[in-house]
């Protein structure tokens, strides 16, 4: 049986659901993390803790390691849910945009499954090296 072009590209859009998804709960968990109550609520710059963070009114200070480790998780889940909006196939109807995930597969659940948990082993094992490897070279990303 021969792969369609958009057989291929409901993969590619649910792998990028994978990662959007993914993305969002390290971020929250490492947002969770950063807004604990052991967190000082000034600026403490002989720690490092210079970047605000603020979450519903509790204001505390992360440092360049976990802002740029929570800025590059939400560029991760923007890419990965602008990515998967792109390339999913869709038709434009009367009634409005159409797709064909409605009725997902165990192949395309399968698929979710593997591509979320091989990107939360990457981010997990290799994310704090490729954040002291951007830190290390003064490069402090602060989108969150």
């Amino acid at each position: 049986m021969a792969i369609t072009r958009n057989q291929i590209r409901n993969s590619m859009a649910i792998a990028c659901l994978a990662v959007h998804l993914c993305s969002l709960s390290v971020l929250f968990w490492l947002s969770f993390q950063v807004q604990s109550y052991d967190r000082p609520n000034q600026p403490q710059p002989e720690l490092g803790r210079i970047h605000p963070s603020n979450n519903h009114g509790s204001l505390t200070y992360a440092t360049d390691v976990e802002e740029t480790g929570m800025s590059l998780l939400a560029g991760g889940m923007a890419l990965g849910c602008l990515g998967g909006f792109i390339i999913l196939p869709k038709r434009y109807t009367a009634k409005g945009i159409e797709h064909d995930l409605t009725q997902l597969t165990f192949k395309q659940y399968v698929l979710f499954a593997v591509v979320f948990s091989v990107y939360l082993f990457v981010v997990l094992v290799a994310g704090r090296n490729v954040v002291g490897f951007l830190i290390s070279h003064r490069v402090v990303l602060t989108w969150v």
